[in-house]
């Protein structure tokens, strides 16, 4: 999975260093969005996932956010700005991160390497409570492709990425289950 986002990497930069660019506002692609408060007494350990500032941070049984794989940034925190995405769905996102939802469908790998190539750490403020507001971040201007034909193959083409890196990851966790299985039939054998 780790080399399939590499490829992907590789693929967008070479698809804006070979493009005619256009600068564009990110609300144009994009509706910015903050993540829900949720207490830490509402966390618990099943139910949906929950994520904030510093990834996984446990379950709630709480309503979910955001039901399909998105992009997010930290909002919160000495990582604000930091930019990830989360492949998985109905999910629970804190306050501590800003999330973006497609407006023309660029798909999930081209936000990731265009949120990162913009560095939104640059509209963080704040020295003892850094933080990054959807105000701010809505002065971005990006560079994307002026061709729409261009933009279409990438998009394409890193969707099979996109389903070749889930399928991994739900075999990974098949794998792990049958290993877990396994380790329990033979330590209790030797019991």
């Amino acid at each position: 999975n780790t080399n399939l986002s590499m490829q992907v990497h590789v693929l967008f930069q070479k698809l804006i260093s070979s493009s005619k660019l256009k600068k564009i506002n990110i609300s144009e692609l994009y509706d910015i969005k903050y993540g829900k408060t949720l207490p830490k007494s509402k966390l618990s350990t099943s139910g949906i996932k929950v994520y904030g500032a510093n990834g996984l941070i446990g379950y709630t049984e709480q309503e979910s956010v955001i039901n399909k794989p998105t992009v997010t940034i930290t909002s919160r925190g000495s990582g604000s700005g930091f930019v990830s995405y989360i492949d998985e769905k109905n999910i629970f996102l804190t306050n501590n991160l800003l999330y973006l939802i497609d407006k023309k469908n660029v798909g999930l790998s081209f936000t990731y390497e265009l949120l990162k190539s913009c560095k939104p750490q640059q509209f963080v403020t704040g020295s003892a409570q850094p933080q990054l507001t959807i105000k701010n971040l809505s002065q971005l201007n990006i560079n994307i492709p002026d061709d729409k034909k261009i933009m279409d193959k990438f998009i394409k083409d890193t969707i099979s990425f996109e389903k070749i890196i889930q399928k991994n990851k739900e075999e990974n966790v098949n794998l792990f289950n049958l290993k877990e299985i396994l380790l329990n039939k033979y330590f209790n054998l030797l019991n």
